[in-house]
């Protein structure tokens, strides 16, 4: 069904298009949630507060991580993008310097990744 308000540029259906050709790919959710070892609905699934969840950004510091790592498992399994979701309901954003990754991958339109 053809949407009458919306009307995607060339750009766009290219990149769709390369999207569902690509079919395999990597989701990583990551966010402030990880310090619990929990997804992004931690704070609905286990029931926990506001208050409760306010003190994990103290607590996370992913200083041991290694992005370079994500892109080679993703590449070695044939996987032909990776999505980050580094932004949820929680309002905090992580980010990492292209200057980490962009050479390890190139993606059509990524400028950060976390």
């Amino acid at each position: 069904m053809e949407n009458k308000y919306y009307k995607p540029s060339a750009v766009n259906r290219k990149m769709r298009e390369w999207f569902q050709d690509s079919k395999f790919g990597m989701f990583i959710h990551w966010g402030v949630y990880s310090v619990l070892g929990d997804g992004e609905w931690v704070m609905h699934n286990k029931k926990i507060t506001v208050e409760e969840y306010e003190r994990l950004p103290s607590l996370f510091n992913p200083t041991e991580y290694d992005p370079a790592k994500w892109v080679r498992i993703a590449k070695n399994a044939g996987m032909k993008y990776i999505t980050i979701t580094s932004k949820h309901h929680d309002g905090l954003l992580c980010t990492i310097p292209k200057s980490a990754i962009g050479t390890l991958w190139t993606a059509h339109h990524t400028e950060k990744m976390c």
